[in-house]
């Protein structure tokens, strides 16, 4: 491992469009403690720079909506007015979501999940049987750990089934939750595909993409509430018909249209 990473050298590959930018968060599942998820939001080079200048564009336009100082986007504080946010009425925090489900729909970004709980590693024992604990950094005991490995298993074959050339490789970021921002873990098996064979962790104030991730994370989450609520809140089933479309996105998850879901429980007369 290497800290007190810089990031500059990685954000002009990034600005310059010289290669795939790959943003992770981690999230917690609705009502499951030992269930974790891991979200990735992947573009492609060529349309790298268009959407760091997008996002960048959301906070600073969003800053002067809002009426409000804006560092980053966290999603959920934003939904449910906490903080700064608690004076902003809700159908003008909600205008957020309609951007960016246009921005994702605009540079049609796709989202990678993967989900892992204690029950789902047990799957993987023979692995354990055969005296095989950990691959690299990655304890394969560990559940979190099982996902964020499988996850970037995902993502390396996503990139390489739809890049132009092997030429093109990815520069991978993950929110800094997992580890300390500024952590970097180099993968030598990653190496056709991850440039310097290597993961980094960062804030997603410094590395603005990310909270592309948490956008992603967030709207699973959500509609997973809201599809398992036999009653769900008005203002739920406006977000529902907000992120439906985003529904396509999710290229390795069953995909539940949210809004078909929710008329039927308007028509059921379930909605107060």
């Amino acid at each position: 491992m290497v800290d007190r990473l810089k990031y500059s050298d990685f954000l002009n590959d990034l600005y310059n469009d010289e290669s795939y930018g790959v943003f992770i968060d981690e999230t917690g599942v609705p009502d499951k403690q030992d269930k974790k998820t891991w979200v990735a939001v992947i573009i492609k080079p060529e349309i790298m720079s268009d959407v760091l200048y997008a996002i960048k564009k959301v906070i600073s336009e969003l800053e002067v909506f809002f009426e409000i100082p804006i560092n980053e986007l966290h999603f959920g504080e934003i939904y449910n007015g906490k903080g700064k946010y608690r004076s902003i009425p809700f159908d003008k925090r909600l205008v957020l979501f309609k951007v960016m489900v246009d921005l994702f729909k605009h540079y049609n970004l796709p989202v990678i999940v993967q989900s892992m709980t204690p029950e789902l590693l047990q799957q993987f024992k023979e692995l354990n049987e055969k005296g095989i604990e950990k691959i690299g950094p990655f304890d394969l005991e560990n559940y979190n750990d099982m996902g964020l490995f499988l996850l970037l298993s995902r993502i390396k074959g996503y990139i390489v089934k739809n890049r132009g050339n092997k030429s093109e490789l990815a520069r991978v970021f993950i929110d800094e939750d997992y580890k300390k921002n500024g952590i970097g873990i180099l993968l030598p098996t990653y190496e056709d595909v991850f440039l310097n064979s290597g993961i980094f962790f960062c804030n997603s104030n410094t590395i603005q993409p990310i909270q592309l991730a948490d956008f992603a994370a967030f709207c699973l989450n959500r509609t997973q509430l809201i599809i398992n609520s036999s009653k769900p809140h008005a203002r739920d089933i406006k977000l529902a018909e907000i992120l439906s479309p985003l529904a396509e996105h999710y290229h390795n998850i069953k995909k539940v249209e949210a809004l078909i879901l929710l008329n039927k429980i308007e028509e059921e007369g379930d909605i107060s």
